[in-house]
């Protein structure tokens, strides 16, 4: 609802097409550039909840009900 609120546009792309050289410029770039800045704490992703692998059934209902906000993990 916020992104309507403001007339924000989202968009998103496919690098599927694109060579495997083009594929790994992104990829530096987003290690050098962006990387630092979760390491520096100025980003930070939004964890909603965390289940451990054996309870992926529980994780995949929260996600069908879409009442969460932020990302829903799975660990060993």
């Amino acid at each position: 609802m916020p992104l309507m609120l403001k007339r924000l546009t989202y968009t998103g792309s496919t690098l599927r097409p694109r060579s495997k050289e083009f594929k790994a410029e992104i990829a530096a770039d987003l290690k050098n550039q962006v990387c630092p800045l979760f390491a520096e704490g100025k980003f930070k992703t939004q964890t909603y909840a965390v289940f451990p692998f054996d309870h992926v059934v529980d994780a995949r209902q929260m996600m069908e009900q879409a009442a969460h906000r932020g990302k829903i993990l799975l660990t060993p």
